[in-house]
């Protein structure tokens, strides 16, 4: 669902955007938040140190992480979000959440990127591959 959204609804102003993205964004990003707490409460079954658990939700939801991974999770315009800092990457992601009207894709986006974020960094006491 959010391969398939325009551009201008999650895109930059400069690139053709539109001026309420950002605003977009700040609800994108309590979605997306609450969908990897979700993602990792029924992946471990509240039996992970919430500690661990708050690591692995912090790398899963960072901007960082949402760059690292763009041209996968948005890959028609990666390309133009390539030269963005960081930040105005998370951003476009967070705007396309807010857009997106299926639930299920933003769970499915969720569950993603805290498997990623498993398979990727080592977390003590996380016997997952």
């Amino acid at each position: 669902a959010l391969q398939r959204l325009p551009p201008h609804l999650y895109l930059p102003l400069d690139l053709g955007g539109l001026s309420e993205n950002k605003h977009k964004a700040w609800y994108g990003d309590r979605k997306i938040n609450l969908e990897i707490a979700n993602a990792i409460k029924n992946i471990f079954e509240e039996s992970l140190d919430r500690g661990v658990a708050s690591k692995i939700s912090v790398t899963a939801q960072s901007n960082a992480f949402f760059a690292k991974h763009l041209n996968i999770i948005l890959p028609y315009n990666a390309e133009e979000l390539k030269s963005r800092s960081v930040r105005e990457k998370g951003t476009a992601l967070e705007a396309a959440v807010a857009r997106v009207s299926c639930n299920v894709a933003v769970k499915d986006l969720a569950d993603w990127l805290v498997i990623q974020a498993l398979r990727e960094r080592r977390f003590p006491n996380v016997g997952f591959v």
